[in-house]
């Protein structure tokens, strides 16, 4: 049995977004592509944990998802959510129908691609994800049927079951 070391980040609150765990990924990749190229470069990682202290004190703060994002190339104004998970007021709202996205704000509807999946997933385990450049759909192939379902279907897609992988198209962590 091993010892799990947990990584207290100091964190920023900025307004209705939420807290900022991760200031700019490359400095923990060390500097940019990691961990998605076979035989590329690997960075261990670790387990983040967020501790908040109310000051008053609550009963229950609701289930999650807690509405996680990302934000590319250090841009506020280019988020990804959850699918239907609203935007904070950083967003660029012209980003929204624009390529594949088929996001409908007025109607509660964001993050979606034009073939109704989603721009990011959570899941309930570590995921195998595909390597670098590699469709989901084409390393995971059930997922397609989950996200179009709403996640009636195929609940388990990202298992190692039979017929639910293409285990050439997704990334092996070395040893």
């Amino acid at each position: 049995m091993g010892i799990q070391f947990i990584t207290i980040i100091r964190i920023k609150q900025c307004r209705m977004s939420g807290p900022i765990t991760i200031d700019n990924i490359n400095t923990i990749m060390d500097g940019g592509m990691a961990n998605t190229i076979p035989g590329g470069k690997y960075v261990q990682t670790t387990v983040n944990t967020i501790t908040t202290h109310f000051s008053t004190p609550q009963a229950s703060i609701g289930t999650p998802p807690y509405n996680p994002f990302i934000f590319v190339s250090q841009d506020r104004s280019y988020e990804i959510h959850l699918k239907d998970q609203p935007p904070t007021e950083f967003v660029d709202p012209d980003y929204f129908g624009t390529f594949a996205d088929i996001s409908v704000p007025e109607e509660g509807e964001y993050y979606r691609s034009n073939s109704g999946l989603p721009w990011a997933i959570e899941t309930a385990i570590n995921f195998d994800y595909p390597i670098e450049e590699v469709d989901i759909l084409s390393a995971h192939l059930k997922f397609a049927a989950w996200a179009q379902s709403s996640g009636q279907d195929f609940p388990d897609w990202y298992m190692d079951n039979s017929g639910y992988r293409n285990n050439a198209n997704i990334y092996v962590v070395p040893q």
